[in-house]
């Protein structure tokens, strides 16, 4: 089945993923990708599919009779809000804020909460789900779960613009039903892993992370990571999902200095399928408080003025 498509559409959909019509041509599916171009052949239903897949672009584009206006422009990885929030920044709870009001300036709605409703009782679950993204040409909209990580938050938040990029509606890290195609996940975690990267080399200022380097914490480090591989109540899939995130080092370097951590993580001792920052706490009797402590232990105070 042949379809007919506007020259001007294919090369649109090339110019906005950057890639290069004589690159796709000398590959064997765009071989005749430029007498596409010059309305000497029309491709197939399936060829018209690869080219979408391949520039990024939502298949019913094609079907346009002229060029699709108000959209986003398709960006370089690390490059659309780098840069300008990233030099504003000291603290991750800072980087999280700062990333969300730059991502609103391009005109997306960006929402971070981690609570349904107002009930501050009700805590969104971060194994349900990390965050979507809702694709519309006039209010695109990212939303990320507050209940998550800062540093979570941050991957997400790019996951999800990345989402809206490809004009892609998507709940992250839900059942198989809701999640988006396995290659679009893997492509919108790549741009979310390229852009912390680029903006780890080039935006933050030294000394922003602790290193890994360090004897004393990596002693306790192992002492956790040896509790965790030994307990026989976690599953398998817990024990690697701790072992590849940065909880079991912050409780390293807390236990080692003697430090205190600060989370909103509630306990639970009986949970198989996760294992808790704070249950590690208070297996090595590490310090944690919570927010409301810390803010009480600080003496700070918020004063209403009125601005009238």
């Amino acid at each position: 089945m042949r379809v007919d498509v506007k020259p001007e559409l294919l090369l649109w959909a090339s110019e906005r993923a950057g890639r290069s019509i004589d690159v796709l041509a000398q590959q064997q599916s765009f071989r005749k990708l430029p007498s596409w171009i010059s309305g000497e052949e029309r491709p197939t239903f399936k060829q018209l599919e690869k080219v979408a897949q391949a520039t990024y672009t939502p298949f019913g584009f094609f079907s346009f009779q002229s060029l699709p206006k108000n959209l986003f422009p398709f960006p370089t990885f690390g490059r659309p809000v780098t840069n300008i929030w990233a030099a504003k920044v000291r603290i991750w709870r800072e980087a999280v804020g700062e990333l969300r009001r730059a991502i609103e300036q391009l005109n997306i709605m960006a929402i971070i909460n981690g609570i349904v409703g107002n009930n501050t009782h009700r805590k969104l679950d971060v194994e349900e789900f990390r965050g979507f993204a809702l694709s519309d040409d006039y209010a695109p909209l990212v939303f990320v779960n507050g209940a998550d990580a800062k540093s979570a938050q941050m991957f997400t938040l790019i996951h999800e613009l990345a989402h809206i990029w490809l004009g892609e509606s998507a709940l992250t890290d839900a059942g198989p039903a809701t999640r988006a195609s396995q290659k679009i996940e893997s492509w919108c975690d790549r741009a979310a892993a390229e852009f912390l990267v680029q903006w780890v080399k080039n935006d933050l200022p030294a000394g922003f992370f602790i290193g890994t380097d360090d004897l004393t914490a990596i002693s306790a480090y192992e002492e956790i990571m040896l509790w965790v591989q030994r307990n026989s109540q976690y599953f398998d899939q817990a024990k690697a999902k701790f072992a590849t995130e940065a909880d079991g080092w912050l409780a390293a370097y807390v236990m080692a200095y003697d430090a205190t951590i600060v989370t909103n993580e509630q306990p639970r001792p009986q949970s198989r399928n996760c294992v808790l920052l704070s249950d590690v706490c208070a297996q090595f009797n590490i310090t944690s408080k919570d927010t409301f402590f810390m803010l009480k232990d600080l003496a700070i105070r918020f004063e209403w003025k009125d601005v009238s």
